[in-house]
């Protein structure tokens, strides 16, 4: 009987430790809790990514899956105000799985808000990482779950929120009627501060539109409440916002007395960044008025008021892994400080902060809005007035570097595979050229073109070509509506022309006779430029009939072969062929595709090229995957005629479709193909309505007709990436080389082309050469002689 007392005792003493030890634990974890929530609220998020990082650990138990979900939501939110964008998606998408979880189990409304709250994070990451499509569908499934809790502040917010959307894509009248739902629950509720927020959005929004008294009124408004309320930081703001209306109108004197009153609100308040967009209003309007001296005086505080902002940042903690306090806040600061240090001017300092802030965005592990990339383009700009030509060719290269970055970072991420150019690797360059052999890098931004000229005896200063982005894009699509028509040459010479003079002949000038191979780096819409169809004005004509003349094109003169980027030059020498010494062609045609003949000749010419024998041909339900993969294993040549299909808002999700199933570019890129030395890509690309008509992708060879479509008035960007895709996917596979088209061509043609390429390739000229010669031969013949039988095709990547 004392044993049963005895264990019964110890019993209790245990449950009573183990309980307590549960309770201290617990209550320990919500004081965490509770002090994070306390630190969010006076904006001191870092501070509280810290504390919410100790909680978490403290509900790991399957029981808590729900505060655990919470404390991710938290710390989504913590780390989306600290501006650390990618941890903030993890964070919210963590909170988002175990909410649904849980929901599974519990369907209790504290599951369904802490979900709610979840799809609004997620939201506001992608509406930061400028993906606003996203961003409206998990507003609109939050606000959908905040109206069935029956939260009319969350709802509001929300709402709010898709007002911000619908105003940063343009529908204007799409965001009122959001600002208006939000504003009439903030009235109702008598929420102040977020009715303050709806006033300053409507007052920009009339701004937009011209209606500065509208404007004005609402400013006013938002200032007396935000007076009223003790909130002067916000109150310097608008004062700064009420100003710009008066300096739109032309009332200067009001503008500099909302700004005067500003001034001294804000620098108490230490709101360094809206104080350095004042002191640039200031500047702005001095510069108008006069004198110059005051001018210069605005600018410098400008630039004091950026170094206070900096140091306030700096003295945050930083995060783990983070070199940076909010980055993005950096990257603005630093920009607004290169502009100042330009007006004042002082390049050097320019220069500085502009490296800096794009620093940052080399750095940055997220989708960088292509908005920030103007960084990029300023700094060459300054770079091109000092004279750094080869400062300018690195960072022009890291603009690139950073681009392809946002498509690895998009879906599937290959970033690892990213190599950054230094110095070290720019004075490799010209070691790697022959004497015969020019370099063209373009970059296009959005003013105009930067240019370098690079031989195997020097590295020229950048040329900047004045060629407005939208003018470029127009002038380059009209070309190729017309070659793609077989309009007559005497109709497209003149276009042709302009776009010679203005991005080749500018190049061409710092070249030696005895270059014979141009390797050109193309550049966002120049991937879609026939290059080999420009018209040489500046050489004496020739004859192509008894009573007609023209210019010669570029291809008469040049062999020509392009690049993906100026890191591709340090490959040229990591020749692998090994054994391989076969060619594998793969033909898969479903009806729906509608893929025309081709000539078998032209693939069977494959076999005269140095180990293209033996051909092994996949046809039909042959062209598998699994033979694929088996084919680039071994092979040295592979030909796929196969339809495939492009995406331009995600180029790693390009796909071409075999027998079983489509293989993906990512998927590509993850394969060890070390040897294969060329990959022919002539096929139909399913890529329909994308820039308004039937623009057709690099790489493949649509082989039907364009649609009768007229380009849109409305250009999306062209960052190059979704015509260079196909070739950086091979490339990192380990192909040396790539043949491919960026426009649609005729298919006999092609077979012509494909069988002369293989023909002179055989004979012995290096790979460029050979195109050069089949290029020539067309030209030649009656039948193929408009550019569009022979200027299409590009071979990019090793061109010897």
């Amino acid at each position: 009987m004392k044993r049963y007392l005895v264990l019964i005792i110890l019993l209790a003493l245990i449950s009573l430790i183990w309980f307590d030890g549960w309770a201290i634990t617990h209550c320990f974890a919500g004081t965490l809790i509770e002090e994070a929530q306390a630190l969010m609220a006076s904006e001191k998020w870092e501070h509280a990514c810290q504390v919410l990082l100790k909680a978490l650990p403290l509900y790991a138990e399957e029981d808590h899956r729900l505060t655990r979900a919470k404390l991710w939501v938290l710390l989504g939110r913590a780390y989306l105000n600290s501006e650390v964008l990618h941890l903030a998606w993890a964070s919210f998408r963590e909170g988002h799985v175990l909410t649904e979880q849980a929901c599974e189990k519990l369907s209790t409304s504290e599951a369904k808000e802490t979900l709610a709250w979840a799809l609004l994070g997620l939201g506001d990451v992608v509406y930061s990482l400028g993906k606003p499509a996203e961003a409206l569908a998990y507003y609109e499934r939050a606000a959908e779950m905040f109206e069935e809790l029956e939260d009319k502040k969350a709802w509001a917010d929300t709402q709010f929120r898709i007002g911000d959307l619908m105003r940063y894509l343009g529908y204007l009248e799409e965001a009122l009627i959001h600002y208006g739902k939000a504003r009439s629950i903030y009235v109702t509720h008598q929420w102040e501060s977020a009715l303050i927020d709806v006033l300053i959005r409507l007052g920009h929004i009339w701004v937009t539109l011209g209606r500065y008294e509208d404007a004005i009124l609402l400013f006013s408004d938002a200032l007396e409440k935000a007076t009223q309320a003790g909130d002067q930081k916000r109150a310097g703001q608008i004062l700064i916002e009420l100003g710009e209306v008066y300096e739109a109108l032309g009332i200067y004197v009001k503008a500099i007395e909302c700004w005067d009153k500003a001034k001294a609100i804000l620098w108490d308040c230490r709101a360094w960044r809206a104080l350095t967009m004042l002191y640039l209003n200031l500047a702005r309007i001095q510069a108008v008025l006069g004198p110059y001296s005051q001018v210069l005086m605005w600018l410098s505080r400008a630039v004091e008021a950026v170094d206070l902002a900096l140091g306030d940042l700096d003295a945050l903690p930083c995060l783990q892994g983070i070199p940076w306090t909010r980055p993005l806040t950096r990257v603005d600061l630093r920009r607004i400080q290169g502009q100042a240090f330009l007006l004042l001017n002082q390049p050097a300092q320019a220069k500085q902060a502009l490296e800096q802030a794009a620093s940052i965005l080399n750095w940055a592990p997220w989708y960088i809005s292509p908005e920030k990339f103007s960084t990029y383009e300023d700094l060459l700009h300054i770079l091109l007035e000092l004279g750094e030509g080869e400062q300018a060719v690195v960072w022009a290269e890291h603009w690139r570097t950073r681009q392809f970055k946002n498509v690895c970072l998009k879906e599937n991420d290959l970033s690892s595979s990213l190599r950054w150019m230094s110095l070290d690797d720019l004075t490799r360059l010209s070691l790697v050229l022959h004497n015969s052999e020019a370099v063209l890098s373009y970059q296009v931004g959005r003013k105009g073109v930067y240019l370098w000229v690079i031989t195997s005896t020097r590295i020229g200063q950048p040329l900047y070509l004045p060629y407005p982005y939208e003018a470029l894009v127009q002038d380059i699509v009209s070309v190729r509506v017309g070659l793609e028509r077989l309009e007559p040459l005497f109709v497209l010479e003149e276009n042709l022309a302009a776009l010679y003079e203005t991005l080749v002949r500018p190049g061409l000038a710092q070249l030696a006779p005895e270059i014979t191979t141009l390797v050109i780096i193309p550049s966002g819409p120049l991937w879609y430029l026939p290059f080999a169809a420009l018209p040489m004005t500046d050489h004496p004509l020739v004859n192509v009939g008894p009573f007609l003349q023209r210019p010669p094109y570029l291809v008469e003169h040049y062999a020509l072969a392009f690049l993906s980027g100026m890191q591709e030059l340090l490959h040229l020498e990591e020749v692998q062929t090994d054994d391989r010494t076969s060619s594998a062609i793969f033909s898969y045609c479903p009806q729906e595709a509608l893929c025309p003949w081709v000539n078998p000749a032209a693939l069977s010419a494959i076999g005269q090229l140095p180990g293209g024998e033996p051909i092994r041909m996949y046809e039909g339900e042959q062209a598998s995957t699994e033979a694929l993969v088996q084919a680039l294993a071994d092979a040295r040549y592979l030909v796929l005629l196969v339809p495939n299909k492009s995406d331009p808002a995600n180029p790693w999700s390009s796909f071409f479709t075999l027998f079983d199933q489509p293989y993906q570019l990512w998927e590509v890129a993850k394969v060890s193909v070390q040897g294969m030395e060329l990959v022919f890509i002539p096929t139909q690309d399913a890529l329909s309505d994308w820039l308004g008509w039937r623009l057709r992708q690099t790489l493949f060879i649509p082989l039907t007709p364009v649609s009768g479509k007229e380009p849109s008035s409305q250009l999306p960007p062209l960052d190059g990436l979704e015509a260079s895709i196909w070739y950086t996917a091979f490339r990192t596979a380990g192909v040396q080389t790539v043949f491919q088209t960026s426009w649609c061509p005729n298919p006999l043609a092609f077979a012509e082309v494909f069988s002369h390429l293989c023909f002179y390739r055989a004979s012995g000229p290096s790979w460029a050469e050979a195109l050069a010669l089949a290029q020539r031969k067309l030209l030649q013949t009656e039948a193929f002689a408009h550019p569009w039988f022979w200027a299409p095709y590009q071979l990019v990547g090793r061109w010897r």
